[in-house]
């Protein structure tokens, strides 16, 4: 696939200077893209130290931001690496490989996220989500739900500090069920 996500029309500008300076931006950005080669690499020495081996019967998959490598150990269906910034994210393998594209390109498996809830259509579905997802300093479950129903009176309601890696499934599920909006803020 030869950089399909990358290739975009050119959008309307008021001004040459602002199409120049979007030429120039998206020139430089695609200049420092990793090449495949590159990536590819990254991950034989990321193999070599971490002790993982290549799963044959697996395919590379290139998406617009990034490569998915079948390169892993128990625990493990391979890594991404991020062709803007080179970086490494492995996948675990408790879930399928497009959940965990899913969970990656949505800003799940970064930690900690700041998960913020902007709007709530069915109470009982998000506080189920939420109760399964979301941290806290609770000793029993009820206080945490408790907790949870009075933050979501005011929104949107962050929940800063969150490391939600498996929990996205279910979030992804909230999505499809319309039960509540969200996002995830990095960092």
């Amino acid at each position: 696939m030869a950089n399909s996500g990358l290739q975009q029309t050119r959008p309307r500008f008021r001004s040459d200077r602002a199409a120049e300076t979007w030429y120039v931006s998206r020139t430089a950005r695609l200049a420092l893209m990793l090449t495949h080669k590159q990536a590819r690499d990254l991950v034989d020495a990321y193999a070599a130290t971490a002790g993982a081996a290549w799963f044959r019967d697996r395919n590379v998959v290139e998406r617009p931001g990034y490569w998915f490598f079948p390169v892993g150990f128990i625990g493990s269906i391979g890594v991404v690496v991020d062709k803007a910034t080179a970086k490494l994210t492995p996948f675990g393998s408790g879930l399928s490989l497009d959940d965990w594209m899913w969970g990656y390109e949505n800003g799940f498996l970064v930690v900690p996220v700041t998960l913020r809830v902007l709007s709530v259509n069915d109470v009982e579905a998000t506080l189920q989500v939420l109760q399964d997802a979301v941290s806290g300093e609770f000793r029993w479950r009820y206080e945490l739900r408790n907790w949870l129903k009075e933050r979501l009176h005011s929104l949107p309601a962050d929940f800063p500090g969150q490391d939600l890696n498996m929990a996205f499934p279910a979030f992804r599920a909230a999505l499809a069920n319309a039960s509540f909006t969200y996002e995830i803020i990095a960092g």
